[in-house]
């Protein structure tokens, strides 16, 4: 085994791709996959050491989810996992509220991303909105000047509608529509722009169902399920610690032994 993960390393995997697929191999066939035949683990894994996900036995490791995201050099042990499922006394450990904290901040992370993503899309419509009012503005001197006044009407409700739709978008709104075409000088009159995800908080182009299945979209989707999910275990954890707490203070203590009498001295 020894022999073989050094050739792997050598001829095909990177360090950092070996560690993956070390981990991999651990997930499936245990961390002490390479004991002999017959021989027993040197110790049992227990879901409190150290080297096992906290994250990975609530249900979700958000080093899994994302693309791009670190690996978890912790380890994600079936059996741990196992074990904390048929523990009767989780509210003794903070696993549930430390990885409900862990995602409130990637969600966080991803609110203020996407309103950097809306301040962008809000600063590329405007410019590409100057675009089309200068075009419009043009073409309705140009045929004023001519004399076809009449032909010169739609390109003043034309440019009334952008100098509208300019000041709703610099005002804060979000008129975000699906996908950006290449000439970004066509923004507009093809109605179409740059897309903030109200999800995932990626500014993005393209096709939005195309988007929608993309691996981080999908995490956030799944991620909003299991904070959800952890509130309400969180708070059934805190209820019950604080029953378990009420009946250790109404369980009647043990009196104290007596002190045993000095013996009289002869």
């Amino acid at each position: 085994a020894e022999y073989m993960g050094h050739f792997l390393s050598v001829y095909f995997f990177s360090p950092l791709e070996m560690t993956s697929f070390k981990e991999m191999l651990n997930s499936l066939m245990g961390a002490d996959r390479n004991r002999n035949l017959g021989e027993q683990p040197k110790y049992k894994r227990n879901f409190t050491d150290a080297a096992v996900c906290k994250d990975y036995l609530i249900g979700m490791c958000p080093n899994d989810l994302f693309e791009k995201s670190k690996i978890c050099h912790l380890d994600h042990d079936d059996q741990c996992k196992l074990q904390w499922e048929r523990c009767q006394k989780k509210f003794k450990y903070p696993y549930a509220s430390e990885l409900l904290e862990k995602l409130l901040q990637i969600r966080a992370d991803r609110d203020r991303r996407r309103g950097e993503s809306k301040a962008k899309w809000r600063y590329t419509m405007a410019k590409a909105l100057e675009i089309e009012m200068k075009e419009a503005t043009r073409e309705m001197e140009m045929l004023g000047d001519a004399g076809h006044v009449d032909a010169a009407a739609p390109w003043m409700a034309k440019l009334q509608a952008l100098q509208e739709r300019r000041a709703f978008i610099q005002n804060g709104g979000d008129d975000i529509v699906p996908s950006l075409p290449r000439d970004r000088s066509k923004m507009v009159s093809s109605a179409k722009s740059g897309a903030c995800c109200d999800v995932c908080g990626m500014y993005f182009s393209g096709d939005p169902d195309e988007h929608s299945e993309g691996r981080n979209h999908l995490a956030f989707i799944e991620m909003e399920a299991m904070i959800i999910k952890l509130r309400g275990e969180v708070a059934a954890l805190e209820a019950e610690k604080e029953e378990e707490a009420k009946a250790e203070a109404a369980r009647p203590k043990p009196k104290p032994k007596p002190k045993p009498k000095p013996k009289p001295k002869p």
